[in-house]
């Protein structure tokens, strides 16, 4: 071994210094202890024998463990915070996996919710009465069939037989027929014909048809009525009475023509008609005389004051994009004014993007003090503003809630563009910038529209009073006998319902159809309670020439 290298002791020889130094330390305590134990000894004896009060016996000093106690301390706080960490590590990875299942199994809630097929409650057929509803509009709810305020009654404006044609050649009264149903068993619980009251408070005259020896048809049918025309059937606020709104076609200048055909022209005279539920206690109110001239064509009476007996005529007007006459600007909302007007609540203006509304009930015209543009309507593509825009078009009538005032059109003939967020690149700035300065640009009302048109899917939309769910017929495409795509009427097979707050489907609906049968005019209306939906359609063969089968289809929706 070198001499200037120092040897190093062994581990043998080292862990007999620390028992050599634990023991020492050991008997120094032992020493100190007894020590103090003797010095209050002493001062207890002292005290006793001067009657002093002895002193508390002093504190042991607190000597240091010892190294291997240290080190032993030392090891075991090591491995209680190595098992602390563990525990608070496991506790996090199990609260997050918990964490990461509910937002999985949320996700996957929301991305798959669970459709449901609901069968229809009941059916109503008015053909087996022997009630023709004629003339049902394709754009929005101005409709032959109405619920009443409570949901008890459906109220089914038609026809006895069949339909009369306004046509001077070929046409054949028909009476009116007020009709209504259970809306809890399907059955025909009233039938009224409106036709006299009409005549008489509006001292109609029998149309004068003259045959033409050139023309190769003839009038045929009942020519001793003045043909009348009826649009909607609608429920008093308070549910007592019914409005009947239509026309009388006045025919003039009727030319023969040497192909063996009639020119000639119509001249409207619109009214309304109100009566209770059983026919009793009718009252018409006329609006303005016909124009018997082409080059001044008549337009719908902007309101009726039914307290008054007399109609109101219309503000300035101007013409929107379809070239028909528009009283009232198109707003999101709008409310009733004590002297019959409508306030505009939510105005859109030409070239502005409007926000999207909150989430909450689209309001009843017939019903309400106040009411959006949310009425059912029907949405389709726009050609002219391509692929990603969609146009939704809505006509509804209106009825003050005190009854008085009743308008034929609220509105007038109201639709604007809609247009998907991020779809197909066209941003909604960009679409307001190209708008026709009449047209308006309408938000995406909730997640539910959204959804319907991300799928491209058009057709009837009805929401429901307090807008949380949408209803929608789709439209059927398909090629026509020429090989051409076309619309080829309502897909009432495939009708949904969806959330307006998710986005979700909630539900389907169907109507079966026979073979080769094609839906050529559809409606949806939900009762006021929310809980029930109502599909009105006629249905046909485009094949065969016969008129129409109606369907009248209710369903309870939860």
């Amino acid at each position: 071994m070198a001499g200037d290298e120092t040897e190093k002791p062994s581990e043998e020889w080292q862990g007999s210094q620390d028992v050599w130094a634990d023991e020492r330390e050991r008997r120094e305590r032992a020493l100190h202890d007894l020590a103090a134990r003797r010095a209050a000894e002493d001062a207890a004896a002292a005290s006793r024998a001067t009657n002093t009060p002895a002193s508390p016996p002093a504190r042991p000093a607190t000597l240091r463990p010892s190294r291997r106690a240290r080190r032993r301390v030392g090891l075991r706080s090591r491995a209680a915070l190595i098992a602390v960490a563990l525990v608070v590590l496991v506790a996090a990875v199990g609260a997050g996996a918990a964490v990461y299942l509910r937002r999985q199994a949320a996700s996957a809630a929301h991305h798959a919710p669970p459709v449901r097929t609901l069968a229809a409650r009941l059916t109503i057929l008015p053909d087996h009465d022997g009630i023709a509803v004629c003339g049902a509009p394709t754009s929005g709810p101005r409709s032959a069939v109405a619920w009443s305020p409570n949901g008890q009654t459906i109220a089914v404006m038609g026809y006895a037989g069949k339909c009369p044609e306004n046509d001077p050649i070929s046409y054949a009264y028909q009476p009116g027929v007020v009709a209504l149903y259970s809306a809890a068993t399907g059955a025909l619980i009233g039938r009224v014909n409106p036709d006299p009251a009409i005549t008489a408070a509006l001292r109609l005259t029998p149309p004068q048809l003259q045959s033409y020896p050139d023309v190769k048809a003839s009038p045929r049918g009942d020519t001793s009525h003045q043909v009348i025309s009826y649009d909607d059937v609608l429920w008093s606020p308070d549910g007592t009475r019914l409005a009947l709104l239509f026309e009388v076609d006045y025919f003039f200048g009727v030319q023969p023509q040497g192909n063996g055909s009639v020119q000639f022209n119509t001249a409207p005279w619109y009214s309304v008609a109100t009566m209770t539920p059983n026919g009793a206690a009718p009252e018409v109110v006329a609006g303005p005389p016909p124009v018997f001239s082409a080059d001044a064509p008549s337009s719908l009476p902007w309101e009726y004051d039914l307290g008054q007996r007399r109609f109101l005529p219309p503000p300035p007007a101007q013409v929107n994009a379809y070239g028909i006459q528009q009283p009232q600007p198109i707003a999101l909302a709008y409310s009733w004014n004590a002297d019959g007007t409508l306030a505009i609540q939510q105005p859109l203006a030409p070239h502005s993007v409007p926000k999207a509304p909150r989430l909450g009930p689209v309001g009843n015209p017939t019903h309400d003090a106040s009411f959006t543009i949310w009425q059912p309507g029907r949405i389709g593509p726009d050609s002219q503003l391509g692929p990603g825009v969609y146009q939704y078009s809505w006509q509804f009538p209106a009825w003050s809630p005190d009854g008085r005032y009743l308008m034929p059109s609220a509105g007038g003939m109201g639709f604007g563009e809609l247009l998907v967020p991020r779809k197909y690149g066209l941003t909604p700035s960009q679409l307001a910038s190209d708008l026709n300065p009449i047209e308006a640009y309408l938000p995406i009302r909730d997640a539910g529209l959204q959804s319907m048109l991300q799928h491209d899917i058009t057709g009837s939309v009805a929401w429901s009073p307090d807008g949380r769910r949408l209803a929608v017929i789709p439209e059927l495409y398909g090629s026509n006998n020429q090989g051409a795509q076309s619309d080829l009427g309502a897909d009432l097979a495939h009708m949904r319902v969806y959330d307006c707050a998710s986005g979700d489907e909630l539900a389907q609906l169907s109507v079966p159809l026979a073979a080769g049968e094609q839906t050529f005019q559809s409606t949806i209306g939900w009762s006021l309670d929310d809980k029930q939906v109502m599909v009105f359609a006629q249905s046909g063969s485009a094949a065969v020439v016969a008129p129409p089968t109606t369907t009248i289809t209710l369903w309870r929706v939860p």
